[in-house]
């Protein structure tokens, strides 16, 4: 028995920005726009994300991109 999915996958890519002036008690944090579909122009929607200093921003694009898949996968009728 031959077991197919079909997984779509929404795309996620960040862009850090330059930070001037930073929230109160976010010292060091970074800016991120977080692209949902496309980059630039191409993108669906976005947004911001402000990540600890040490964090990094294509771990968090995988998580998103995995959770899409997991998700498509597990789903039950």
């Amino acid at each position: 028995m031959k077991c197919e999915i079909d997984i779509k996958i929404i795309s996620v890519d960040t862009v850090e920005y330059g930070v001037q002036s930073f929230p109160e008690g976010m010292k060091n944090w970074r800016c991120f726009r977080i692209e949902y579909g496309g980059c630039n122009e191409d993108c669906l929607a976005e947004g911001h994300i402000w990540l600890p200093p040490e964090a990094d921003p294509q771990q968090l694009e995988m998580f998103l991109m995995g959770m899409q898949a997991y998700h498509q996968i597990w789903k039950t009728v």
